[in-house]
């Protein structure tokens, strides 16, 4: 039987300080990633920001409270890839075929993010 070990870290302010790094990144990268494929819609690309460090800050501090099971993290990054389209797709009103290609842009723009971040976890540690 696994035992569940918790991620829970307090939050100091080295903790938080590469939280908000990692959260700026990331959203900065899919930012730049809709940028880059012609998604430049007058309020777009400030809101594509927003709704990353958003959905990052959420992640990330749900994972710290869950047991370290990597389950978890492919089931939030789905929560998220989900999410984020629902409220792109608000926000663009798209008709059904281009919501489905919005879908497949963010899970890409976040199969990125998350390769950067395992790239660069290894990198440091």
């Amino acid at each position: 039987m696994e035992k569940f070990v918790h991620y829970y870290i307090p939050l100091t302010l080295d903790y938080i300080g590469s939280f908000a790094v990692t959260a700026l990144a990331t959203a900065l990268v899919e930012t730049f990633f809709f940028w880059l494929i012609g998604y430049k819609k007058k309020g777009f690309l400030p809101f594509v920001f927003a709704v990353n460090v958003v959905t990052n800050i959420v992640l990330n501090v749900s994972l710290s409270y869950l047991p370290k099971v990597k389950n978890y993290v492919l089931l939030g990054e789905l929560i998220v890839v989900l999410v984020e389209t629902l409220a792109f797709c608000a926000f663009l009103r798209p008709k059904f075929k281009e919501s489905m290609r919005i879908f497949a842009f963010t899970l890409f723009a976040n199969l990125i993010t998350f390769a950067i971040s395992i790239i660069f976890f290894y990198l440091i540690h």
